[in-house]
């Protein structure tokens, strides 16, 4: 018995404390009673199997007690494991859910519920009542033995169009899970875009630096050429270099606005106050009366998340626009700017429209594409920036029709927290 749950040494000095005894009764059984037959030969053959044994026994204890501390270390992994897979998933940045059969939701990270709304996917929810379109998309690929549609889902507007991903768990049918993956589709069509335009994307960036130089050089000599001439048609020769080097010197500034862009630090916006301010500094610049910009935020506290310097861009670049492009004097232009909640999500919505001669259908589709452009003093790279920079900031924007031919562009924002504090 001692030698289950003792140490080998402690184990064999029982054994001999034992074997001991044994031959110590004997003796004195011998010494007390002559006619006593001692058993010598039968005591040292117990005191022998009593070593054998603990022997035998500590060996097989001391190979338990190892197996033991083996499985408290395995244990110790895997529970370490498990809560580093646990960390993992919940810190990824593609959605992951976990579905029955029948399309109950087993477990969800917090990923998945920021792209499905912010909702919150708790344990045997149905897909169904979260996500019809998923729960459908879901259920088609069970019918389509496991084969997956690339096409993405659209959801309302204010949140990411998904390209989900289906894997099996388990192939019992009855008691099959599936694993679901969950990915932006405007990331995934922005990476796809990053890929097939890296190579050309390096390849201008470095031209546009080496041009750069020489091309402010010739700028300059111009501005110089136009100055110190007197002819008129000299001067008209002077200019035009002077028009077309400018316009060189904005393609290659927006080329190498392109190669370093970088990703926007989100902050809380309050719309209202921040359009307020925009029109102060944007309207002097341009000429313009405060009048000419009509703004319109309701409610007036509606709240967004953005770079705050980005959204600046943002507007600037399509008000300029708007004066550029609209087709009727600046004195006359109206650039209305109207902030909303939407009744399908309840996210934030801006529209910036002019009063002009508004965007051709048949281009409309084209507008976001890089040195696409319609003006011969364009460089095609405004809209496309502008696309870039609000899908960087989990936002979407398009261009809307609008009755009587106005250009008209919206913009779904992210809305801040409630508990967030307003700029």
């Amino acid at each position: 018995i001692t030698s289950l749950f003792m140490q080998r040494k402690t184990t064999l000095l029982f054994a001999a404390t034992t074997t001991l005894l044994i031959l110590a009764d004997q003796t004195y059984s011998q010494l007390l009673n002559s006619n006593f037959d001692a058993a010598f030969v039968q005591t040292g053959i117990l005191g022998t199997l009593l070593f054998i044994f603990a022997f035998i026994t500590s060996g097989f204890s001391r190979q338990l007690r190892e197996t033991e501390k083996l499985a408290s270390e395995q244990e110790y992994e895997l529970e370490t494991i498990t809560q580093l897979n646990e960390h993992i998933i919940s810190s990824m940045r593609t959605g992951i859910i976990v579905l029955s059969h029948e399309g109950s939701i087993l477990m969800s990270n917090r990923a998945a519920e920021d792209l499905l709304g912010k909702t919150k996917l708790r344990q045997h929810m149905h897909l169904q009542n979260i996500a019809p379109e998923l729960y459908q998309r879901f259920a088609e690929w069970q019918l389509s033995d496991n084969k997956p549609q690339q096409t993405p889902i659209h959801q309302s507007h204010g949140l990411p169009d998904l390209q989900p991903g289906f894997s099996p768990i388990e192939k019992n049918k009855t008691k099959s899970l599936t694993l679901v993956f969950l990915e932006d589709a405007s990331q995934l069509n922005q990476r796809f875009q990053q890929i097939r335009l890296a190579s050309l994307g390096r390849l201008t960036a470095s031209i546009a630096h080496e041009i750069r130089n020489p091309l402010a050089a010739i700028q300059h000599a111009s501005q110089l050429l136009e100055e110190s001439i007197d002819h008129s048609a000299d001067q008209k020769l002077a200019h035009i270099i002077t028009t077309h080097t400018q316009r060189l010197n904005d393609v290659v500034k927006n080329v190498l606005q392109l190669s370093r862009k970088q990703q926007g630090i989100p902050d809380t916006i309050c719309l209202n106050n921040w359009l307020i301010a925009f029109r102060n500094e944007f309207c002097p610049t341009y000429g313009m009366t405060e009048q000419q910009i009509k703004i319109s935020i309701n409610p007036e506290t509606l709240t967004i998340i953005f770079d705050p310097e980005q959204l600046h861009q943002i507007f600037w670049n399509l008000c300029s626009n708007s004066i550029n492009h609209s087709g009727i004097d600046s004195h006359q232009l109206l650039i209305t700017i109207n902030g909303w909640i939407s009744a399908d999500d309840q996210q934030p919505i801006i529209e910036i429209m002019d009063n002009g001669q508004g965007i051709d259908e048949k281009i409309a589709t084209q507008i976001f594409e890089p040195f696409y452009t319609t003006s011969t003093e364009g460089t095609g790279l405004g809209l496309y920036i502008i696309k870039e920079i609000v899908e960087n900031n989990h936002a979407k924007i398009e261009l809307v029709n609008q009755q009587g031919g106005n250009s008209c562009f919206r913009v779904h924002f992210m809305q801040a927290d409630s508990q967030s504090i307003n700029r």
